[in-house]
């Protein structure tokens, strides 16, 4: 039973980390999110895959990478990020690269809302079953807490502000569909 909840927490850390890089990584603050900002993006993102696909044609972008770094790259292309530029500012965005900075922390506010909200919950509920069985050696323990206090200090690392997970919860079926689409 521990165990099978270890994988999940593993599972659920590998998984947000492929949907949604630490913001560290692009610089965009957790914070970032307003409801206002997550409607343009999701009205935006139509457009603004139409016009990759169209770009296709021209650039070079491999597919071999993840979602999350074909957007990224798609930022570095001098060509194509001018005529992805003109497409976010209709929709407030000042350029692409906010764009996919917003991109990146839409995901993993959206990956904590559908299915981080319970983990502090069964993270206390594995500590609970872990002190309480009589078959588990005090090293045992001792091993799968130093296991859990990693896993909440990872789960904490990358979880968004609770102000840009409220702001995408009420999109979240939206962004399931977008999402959908993208993997």
């Amino acid at each position: 039973m521990v165990l099978s909840f270890l994988r999940l927490i593993a599972g659920f850390l590998v998984g947000v980390m492929i949907v949604a890089p630490s913001h560290a990584q692009d610089g965009a603050p957790s914070s970032l999110l307003t409801p206002d900002l997550v409607e343009n993006f999701i009205a935006s993102y139509p457009k603004v895959k139409a016009k990759v696909d169209d770009l296709k044609a021209q650039y070079d972008v491999t597919e071999d990478l993840s979602a999350t770094a074909t957007w990224r790259a798609w930022a570095g292309i001098d060509g194509a990020n001018s005529q992805l530029d003109a497409i976010v500012r209709a929709y407030d965005f000042p350029d692409f690269q906010s764009w996919v900075r917003t991109l990146s922390v839409t995901a993993q506010a959206y990956a904590f809302t559908r299915s981080g909200a319970d983990l502090d919950r069964k993270m206390a509920e594995a500590l609970a079953r872990i002190e309480n069985d009589p078959n588990l050696t005090e090293a045992q323990k001792e091993m799968i807490r130093q296991q859990l206090r990693h896993s909440a200090e990872a789960i904490a690392a990358i979880k968004p502000s609770q102000g840009s997970i409220d702001a995408v919860t009420p999109y979240a079926e939206e962004l399931e569909q977008l999402f959908d689409e993208e993997g």
